[in-house]
């Protein structure tokens, strides 16, 4: 499963690589439908003006967001790039998405839910991005450079209104945002930045321990009442290892998980 996303009571459950969505209540886990149409190695998922939008990605193919309603899962339209579709999310109604992936682009779509259309194209000056998120009715976006990287603060409308500069951090990732404060990682760093900040942090909020595998390394990073939740990947061939820190850095248990486990989801 690549991700989950929530609307009312019920969980969404994106399967990348069976290109279907399930749908379940989210407290019992009842399946209560199944989208299989338009998809092509789904992505991510937002919700709104009663639609569902869902990134495509097929490596080498299409690339696509597919559009259907909430109220019966029917197919409503698909918005067709020429860029990467990664992550999508929901910011006042409008949807934003991130046409970068795997560290390469630097551009986010602006789609008005009015018509299902792109209404602008954002390009971010700086860096490419890593990951975008919506946090208190705004966009932002991390992006990483080779000396610096950025994290771009974008209106409900799709403008740039404020650009933090992290001096001296390269190739930051893992963007997470929780009580008017920033969590993002560098290499095995993670760091934490309030919003109203306006120097870096000098030193990280810890360090995580090397993995077997340097890709297993922060393969999951979430940020969920108060707790940070770090996965590594173990090299994918065994169960990821789940460790659990204090937003002040401390390590406050560690558990095991599924094979890949890429994210912690509160309910």
């Amino acid at each position: 499963m690549q991700t989950i996303a929530y609307n009312g009571e019920n969980a969404y459950l994106l399967l990348n690589n069976s290109n279907k969505i399930q749908i379940v209540n989210r407290y019992n886990f009842k399946k209560l439908g199944e989208i299989t149409s338009q998809l092509n190695t789904p992505r991510f998922m937002a919700f709104a003006n009663n639609n569902l939008y869902v990134t495509n990605d097929k490596y080498g193919g299409d690339k696509f967001v597919s559009i259907y309603k909430t109220s019966d899962l029917s197919f409503v339209k698909k918005i067709n790039f020429t860029d990467n579709v990664e992550r999508i999310v929901a910011v006042n109604n409008n949807i934003f998405v991130q046409n970068a992936s795997f560290g390469f682009g630097n551009k986010i779509s602006y789609i008005t839910t009015s018509n299902n259309e792109v209404q602008s194209t954002i390009t971010l000056p700086s860096g490419n991005i890593n990951k975008m998120i919506a946090y208190n009715q705004s966009v932002y976006a991390i992006a990483a450079g080779t000396t610096d990287s950025y994290v771009y603060q974008i209106s409900n409308t799709g403008t740039i209104t404020k650009t933090y500069t992290l001096t001296g951090i390269t190739d930051a990732t893992n963007l997470e945002i929780e009580k008017g404060k920033m969590y993002f990682s560098s290499g095995l760093k993670v760091y934490a930045m309030d919003l109203t900040a306006t120097t870096v942090p000098s030193a990280p909020l810890f360090t995580v321990a090397n993995s077997i595998d340097p890709y297993s390394n922060l393969y999951g990073f979430s940020v969920v009442n108060d707790r940070i939740f770090v996965s590594d990947a173990n090299g994918f061939t065994e169960d990821s290892k789940i460790t659990v820190y204090s937003t002040a850095g401390s390590i406050l248990k560690t558990f095991t998980a599924g094979k890949g486990s890429n994210g912690v989801y509160g309910n």
